[in-house]
């Protein structure tokens, strides 16, 4: 899902993803978790870190090969990146890169609306005095 913000969001120096804090990472429209989504998370994520140290004398760079990803590690990634989809969009299927997007979209706007409400208000007032 933050790949997918970066490539909406961040743009490209040359062909690398650009990623600021400022455009990219502050923006970012985590969802508020439940503990019982933060623990599922945090188990699929050292089950991940743990199928790379079955590895030992492998590189990032080959374990991450295209050709040669261990079949663990692939199933490992395949494990959190459907337990993170869940925290934003529960039951729904995710299967393109649109989908996604309007996912984070929806998460974006309700981030912000509030803050819009705040700014209008604030505004409002000023102009009556």
């Amino acid at each position: 899902m933050f790949m997918a913000w970066v490539r909406a969001i961040g743009g490209r120096i040359k062909s690398d993803h650009r990623i600021s804090a400022e455009l990219v990472y502050n923006t970012f429209p985590f969802p508020v978790m439940t503990a019982a989504q933060r623990d599922h998370l945090e188990t699929v994520a050292i089950r991940l870190l743990e199928v790379r140290d079955e590895f030992p004398d492998s590189t990032l760079a080959e374990l991450y090969s295209p050709l040669a990803m261990p079949e663990q590690l692939v199933h490992a990634h395949d494990l959190l990146d459907r337990a993170v989809i869940t925290v934003f969009a529960g039951r729904r299927q995710l299967a393109l890169a649109s989908d996604q997007l309007g996912v984070l979209f929806e998460h974006y706007e309700d981030r912000r609306s509030p803050m819009l409400a705040a700014v209008r208000t604030t505004k409002a007032r000023r102009t009556r005095h």
